[in-house]
């Protein structure tokens, strides 16, 4: 399918939780998952994922056919709850992304949702949990720590002509 349509899928199974991330009820219309949108961060919610495109490799050994070619795709992910002392804020940020870590990987095909080839590969950490101040050093005001997502897919490629 698409780098698009495993974001998309990502994010609606993050959403399947209803516990960490309330479903929107009106007049709120703002979902504390996005997809490239860290706006959200202002909307006072906590905890907050941005969701947004890494890089991708093609890898020939997955090839079956000759009008296949394998691509793993990477989704970054970016967790971010609101900062309050560093021992409590440290303690959240682990349980939410022990939570929301489980919540993708109890889907390895990503429900069916992306493709009918897509399966997560090992999601890694980019680092340390890292504070984030505003543009004149006040803060800290989230914590956010960055993960990658690969996603490994055969795609069918139509013929020319």
């Amino acid at each position: 399918m698409s780098y698009d349509a495993i974001e998309a899928a990502i994010k609606t199974i993050l959403l399947y939780d209803t516990t960490t991330f309330p479903a929107l009820v009106a007049p709120d219309t703002i979902s504390q998952v996005t997809r490239g949108d860290w706006r959200i961060m202002d909307s006072g919610k906590s905890p907050l994922v941005v969701l947004y495109a890494g890089g991708y490799t093609e890898d020939e050994s997955q090839i079956a056919a000759l009008n296949e070619f394998a691509v793993t795709w990477t989704a970054k992910l970016d967790l971010i709850v609101k900062y309050t002392d560093d021992g409590a804020t440290r303690t959240t940020l682990a349980q939410k992304r022990d939570v929301i870590l489980q919540d993708i990987m109890q889907y390895p095909m990503l429900h069916g949702l992306a493709s009918a080839t897509a399966r997560l590969g090992k999601i890694t950490s980019d680092g340390d949990p890292v504070p984030i101040f505003d543009k004149n050093g006040g803060g800290p005001f989230f914590l956010m720590q960055t993960f990658s997502i690969p996603v490994s897919e055969v795609l069918a490629i139509a013929p020319l002509g």
